[in-house]
């Protein structure tokens, strides 16, 4: 009887032993996963800090962006509206040219009837004095 109750006792010691062996080894096994869950945790973070300096610095670009856009937008319509100014000043200045040079050709064609009314007047009194 003392045989099967040290028996007993040595089985129960050795389960014990085995049962903290295995407790000890999952514990192991556990730990090293949590650090491996850490260790990715920290590279997300990482990755995830430089995904929000690329996307600040991306926006900064875009405003940049944006605001030459807008730069070269008012260079543009202020050039247009130079441009239509010149032509609108172009077109009546030509408009006054064409006016004068319309004056200009009734006045001499009114000198060139003159004239010839005088030439005719001339003619005749040359005829009358011969």
């Amino acid at each position: 009887q003392d045989k099967l109750k040290n028996t007993r006792e040595s089985y129960k010691t050795i389960c014990k032993k085995a049962a903290e062996t295995l407790i000890k080894s999952e514990k192991g096994v556990n730990e090293a996963k949590a650090q491996e869950l850490k260790n990715e945790i920290l590279r997300l973070q990482e990755q995830l800090t430089n995904m929000h300096e690329l996307q600040a610095l991306t926006d900064e670009q875009l405003q940049e962006a944006d605001a030459d856009r807008d730069k070269l937008l008012t260079e543009l319509e202020d050039k247009e509206n130079k441009s239509k100014i010149e032509d609108r000043r172009v077109h009546l200045k030509l408009r006054g040219l064409e006016k004068d040079v319309k004056d200009l050709k009734a006045t001499i064609a009114a000198y060139e009837k003159m004239s010839a009314n005088e030439l005719l007047t001339a003619k005749d009194h040359m005829k009358f004095l011969q």
